[in-house]
């Protein structure tokens, strides 16, 4: 009979899915209804349900019953099956459970991604998407609401969320169901939206979602006001959210290549280090969780082992190997020869590990992983053998420096794990062993030193530091916990670094005795602690147990101290306890019964301690100066600590009058009242301080002010002090408790004053405000004047009273100076006129200086005579007496031009200290000779040149006159002959004075811009003259 294929298929498809052999099932081959299902048209599906062993039940309908197994072969068309379309018209579908479990995870894991991923972004689409979603809420409930209790269909840890969501929507529930859930979900929802997105979050979120998830886990646990959150289920919750956090990773490690990274390998290594640190966290949190925390919480205590995320560790150790295995190759490339180098390529080496995915944590991984590290292991054999060579070299080299080796060992721990290294390197190791057992006994050391009490103590030990805000206790055990991670560090070197030496047994078994032994020690501690804060809150001397009907405060009558009865050693208490419990440590009943009594009082006792610390302190924040003007408040406040019920007047209180800690009223009103007072006391307090450094920042720029020159500014400021002072009296501050306050400040511009004052009187002629002078010609003589002054008689005279006026101004300040304090009838302000006495000397010295300073202002005159020259002469008469040849017109000119110039020059001010000599008056004075010296120059010029040719045009003329005549006869010829003559001999004088004229007249054009009038008609005049000359001795010849 020939084989039916159809049959075959539908056959082996079952035994496949359910992991029979075949021949299992043969005896299904001729069943009614695979023939049925085959052969008729109209039958839809075959359903195959296991049954018990290895059986198979074979039906035309779906049989649904609780925990079923079932697998669903359906038609996609009504035909018959035939070998032609049993592979497209045959669909399977699994079933496990029931149809609506079933049904939702089709829909929840296949349908739902599928449409969400197609690119397609029409309406239709969108509808679908949203039904979609719709139909895997209801099946979700539905699912849920059939096994309430169940924790099977919880996956993830949204699905936790939505577990206690349903029911707190189920109006079926009961109340207290329905608000526990509430509750729950109110703890639950600061990492309801990141739960959601997990996989979509960055390695930095998620660190921050491991923290918000432990401290809500360990809400839920802690939580008193419903039932308690099982332990069976919170373990589950753990392991799924374990889960959830691995597949978060495993999606980020999708973006990287795991084993090619030659171009983001500082990215790749930076992802699979987050990835562990993720992983160290989580594991970190659920080990304090269900190992310290809950196992410690006494109103609900973890009952089970540690919980240890296995998959989680897992993935961790997972992606330690593949770190160490990049790392392992890397080093070994370094140290490897250049023929290796190409021989050994990544994608050689790292080619098994390319055929699987490696973060994937199976059992089908788990071969896979195994067998390609044994290949890599094969690959790299060569290699190792030269690695190990120069491994050995390198520490022979670094013998001497144990630490340096140790760090070295580290260094390469990836490539010192591999077994041909591993041998090659063993009396290294042995060296590093000696070593580590070198440290263990430091480490023991230190826990001796931490035994007997030398926390954070110096020597030549090492100390154990202590934190600023840890107690002795918290800080003693976080050493040893300290001491036990360095241990912890040493086992685990040990192991993955010698743990196959001989001596590593010894080595390890001393190091897990100190483990041990700090274990052990951290117990007793925490005992011993317990035993003594019991036997001092039994003993009322030690004032750790607060007695609550007792008084708040007392004075201590020998040293004035205001002490509140809420003792230190409660405060530290409150501390110890605070972070024994963050440590873990359960804390013993009485303990906290006493520190809840403290806590309720602490801010009480915070408040009142502030309050004390201000009272006490108060004197050394007050200006000495100003503790009088305090004394009517410090003595309000006083009043109110030594008798408290002063600020209970007006309202009920009790008999005594006392008030203890057990009223909370009286206390809150008391502590009011004082925090009131004190504000008051301190607002003045910084008022009067404030005031204090205004006045002391006005007198320290007073001292850097010059009295002598700046006289107004002193008055001004003065004035500032004495208004402050005055506002202040103003307030009600009495004028008997200011003085201490005014004297002070009196001293202090004494200080400021004698400073100034002295050097005032070092350079009083400097330092005196400027007197101005005018220097001037007068009655032919140079003299000076002051400007306020109309005539200049007894102008030296008016000068020195001017100056002595100025003198006696400064001289006598510290007569009429006004200081701070009020000033009576009699009072004459004696402290500041004392100054005077005290310098004497150096205002008797002044007076001499003064002397020296008029010499020099009379001796400053002399400078200036040789310029008033001008003015003590006839200037006509100079002119007319030294001024004859063109040359001395020539002469004087340029040097009256120079003399202008050189007046110019001349400074408009001349400085002697404080007098200030204008010279522009002079200097006008000199203008005006010179000008006048100049016009007088140039007159006399023109006057010369007329009178020259005045000489010149008078011989002209007489010489026409004699020429005019023709003689006759020889007595007339003998006459004409004889004038002409005179003529002639005349002549030889009148032609140089002409060329003189000339000349000046040519000195007058340069000077005055223009020459004399007549002085062409002469020339003409003249050279007729000469012609007339020639004609005459002709005629007459």
């Amino acid at each position: 009979m020939p084989e039916d294929i159809r049959k075959t298929h539908v056959l082996t498809t079952i035994a496949n899915y359910f992991g029979f052999d075949q021949d299992s099932i043969s005896s299904l081959y001729n069943h009614r209804a695979l023939g049925n299902f085959l052969d008729d048209a109209n039958c839809p599906l075959l359903s195959a349900t296991r049954g018990h062993k290895h059986s198979v039940d074979l039906a035309n309908e779906i049989k649904t019953n609780e925990g079923t197994q079932s697998l669903v072969q359906f038609k996609v068309r009504p035909d018959i099956i035939t070998p032609e379309n049993v592979h497209t018209n045959i669909f399977l579908s699994s079933m496990v459970d029931s149809p609506l479990d079933s049904l939702y995870y089709i829909v929840k894991s296949i349908f739902t991604p599928a449409i969400r991923d197609d690119k397609s972004s029409n309406s239709s689409n969108q509808q679908i998407q949203t039904s979609l979603n719709e139909l895997e809420q209801v099946l979700r409930a539905a699912g849920k609401k059939s096994n309430k209790s169940s924790i099977g269909n919880v996956f993830h840890p949204k699905d936790e969320i939505d577990y206690w969501s349903n029911i707190a929507r189920d109006t079926s529930n009961k109340d207290k169901d329905i608000d526990r859930a509430k509750y729950f979900l109110e703890l639950f929802d600061p990492v309801k939206a990141d739960f959601n997105k997990l996989e979509n979050l960055s390695f930095v979120q998620l660190l921050d979602v491991i923290d918000k998830a432990q401290d809500v886990y360990d809400e839920l646990w802690k939580q008193v006001e419903y039932d308690e959150y099982p332990e069976q289920r919170m373990k589950h919750l753990l392991s799924i959210t374990s889960h959830a956090f691995v597949q978060a990773i495993q999606k980020q490690l999708l973006k990287i290549d795991l084993w090619l990274d030659s171009k983001d390998s500082m990215k790749n290594r930076e992802y699979i280090r987050n990835s562990i640190t993720i992983c160290e966290r989580w594991s970190l949190a659920v080990e304090q969780l269900t190992g310290t925390y809950w196992r410690n919480y006494n109103p609900h205590l973890w009952k089970g082992e540690v919980f240890k995320p296995t998959y989680l560790l897992q993935f961790k150790k997972r992606l330690n190997e593949i770190i160490s295995i990049r790392s392992s190759y890397e080093q070994s490339m370094r140290f490897s020869s250049s023929v290796n180098k190409e021989n050994l390529s990544e994608k050689k080496v790292f080619a098994p590990f390319m055929n699987f995915n490696a973060i994937q944590i199976d059992s089908y991984t788990d071969s896979q992983w195994y067998f390609a590290t044994n290949q890599f292991e094969n690959l790299m054999g060569n290699t190792d053998r030269d690695v190990a060579k120069q491994l050995r070299e390198h520490f022979q080299r670094i013998r001497s420096n144990p630490q340096q080796m140790l760090v070295d060992f580290k260094r390469y721990s990836d490539l010192i794990q591999r077994e041909t290294i591993r041998k090659e390197l063993a009396s290294e190791r042995e060296l590093l062993l000696g070593q580590l057992e070198s440290d263990i006994r430091s480490l023991t050391d230190e826990l001796n030193n931490l035994t007997n009490g030398r926390i954070g103590m110096g020597g030549n030990k090492k100390s154990i530091t202590r934190g600023v805000n840890r107690t002795i206790i918290a800080a003693s055990l976080d050493a040893s916990r300290q001491i036990e991670t360095k241990v912890d560090n040493i086992i685990n070197d040990g192991e993955k670094l010698l743990g196959d030496l001989t001596g590593y047994a010894r080595v390890s078994s001393l190091a897990k005795q100190l483990k041990q032994d700090l274990i052990d020690w951290r117990k007793d501690k925490f005992h011993e602690w317990c035993q003594d804060t019991i036997r001092a809150i039994d003993d009322p001397k030690q004032e750790l147990s607060l007695e609550t009907s007792g008084r708040l405060m007392e004075l201590n009558s020998s040293d004035g101290k205001l002490r509140v009865l809420y003792g230190d050693r409660l405060v530290t208490l409150l501390n110890e306890v605070r972070q024994l419990s963050s440590l873990g440590y359960d804390i013993p009943s009485k303990i906290n019964k006493c520190v809840d009594i403290g806590k309720k009082f602490y801010q009480y006792g915070v408040e009142l301690q502030a309050i004390a610390h201000f009272y006490n302190t108060i004197d050394t924040e007050m200006i000495p100066s100003q503790q009088s003007m305090m004394l009517d408040l410090a003595k309000a406040f006083e009043s109110l600590v030594k008798d408290p019920k002063v600020s209970q007047r007006g309202v009920g209180r009790d008999a005594s009058g006392q008030i203890t800690w057990d009223n909370p009223e009286q206390l809150t009103r008391y502590i009011s009242t004082l925090r009131g007072t004190a504000e008051k006391l301190k607002t003045e307090n910084l008022k009067l301080r404030r005031h204090h450094l205004t006045i002391q920042q006005i007198v320290c720029s007073l001292m850097n002010t010059d009295l002598l020159r700046e006289p107004h500014k002193w008055h001004q400021q003065v004035q500032d002090i004495r208004k402050i002072m005055d506002t202040l009296t103003n307030e009600g501050y009495s004028a008997k408790n200011m003085k201490p306050w005014r004297s002070f400040w009196d001293r202090q511009l004494y200080k400021a004053l004698d400073l100034q004052y002295t050097n005032g009187l070092k350079a009083l002629n400097e330092n005196l405000p400027d007197i101005k002078i005018d220097l001037i010609f007068g009655e032919k003589t140079i003299q000076y004047k002051l400007p306020s002054s109309l005539q200049a008689q007894s102008s030296i005279e008016a000068i020195k009273a001017t100056y002595y006026r100025e003198m006696k101004r400064f001289l006598s300040i510290p007569l009429t100076f006004k200081g701070c304090s009020d000033v009576s009838s009699s009072g004459k302000h004696l402290i500041f006129q004392s100054i005077m006495s005290l310098h004497s000397d150096d205002i008797i010295a002044c007076f001499y200086t003064s002397n020296e300073l008029f010499l020099r202002l009379e001796h400053g005159l002399d400078q200036f005579k040789e310029w008033i020259v001008l003015g003590q002469v006839n200037i006509e008469e100079l002119v007319e007496k030294n001024l004859q040849d063109v040359e001395d017109w020539e002469r004087n000119f340029r040097a009256l031009k120079i003399r202008g110039q050189d007046a110019e020059k001349l400074p408009n001010e001349v400085r002697y200290d404080c007098f200030v000599v204008n010279i522009n008056p002079l200097k006008l004075t000199i203008e005006n000779q010179l000008r006048r010296l100049h016009d007088s120059m140039l007159n006399y010029l023109k006057r010369s040149i007329i009178r020259d040719a005045n000489i010149i045009d008078t011989f002209v003329d007489q010489g026409f006159e004699n020429l005019k005549d023709r003689p006759q006869t020889l007595d007339e010829i003998s006459e004409s002959y004889k004038k002409h003559e005179e003529l002639n001999f005349k002549r030889k004088d009148i032609l140089p004075l002409y060329q003189r004229l000339e000349s000046k007249n040519k000195l007058l054009r340069s000077v005055a811009g223009s020459g004399h009038e007549q002085l062409i008609e002469l020339q003409t005049k003249l050279d007729k003259f000469e012609s007339m000359m020639d004609s005459h001795i002709e005629m007459i010849n």
